[in-house]
């Protein structure tokens, strides 16, 4: 299910969090902030921050995506915006250990709930 969009369109997404340099990282603090950080034994090169309980996209996976392209939420025109934080973008599976392709019917996806570390099949939520 993909709303207007076409197969194999690309699209820009934006959603909370994200990788900046400590560098960029430390701009966004207050002077205070800055100092205990600086006072840190340990000091990596990037800082990762993302909402509390979200997953991370990994290649070879396949999500269902929740998708708002209301303007409030575009960091740029014709963008879209993944809401619901780990409710916007759950991970899916063939409930027959098949490959998902566009063709592969609801009835045999099943998608992560996160709350209850469990797949559920999602007939619950679509139908055919």
């Amino acid at each position: 299910m993909k709303g207007d969009l076409s197969s194999g369109q690309k699209i820009h997404f934006t959603r909370s969090g994200g990788i900046v340099t400590v560098d960029e990282y430390l701009q966004t603090l207050e002077p205070a902030q800055r100092e205990a950080f600086a006072s840190a034994a340990e000091k990596p090169a990037y800082i990762k921050q993302k909402v509390d309980g979200d997953i991370d996209i990994e290649v070879g996976k396949t999500y269902l995506i929740y998708l708002s392209d209301d303007e409030i939420y575009q960091a740029r025109s014709s963008s879209y915006a993944i809401l619901g934080h780990q409710g916007g973008l759950r991970a899916i599976r063939n409930s027959e250990n098949l490959p998902v392709t566009p063709e592969t019917s609801l009835s045999n996806l099943e998608a992560y709930q996160l709350t209850t570390d469990s797949w559920e099949s999602l007939n619950l939520l679509f139908s055919d």
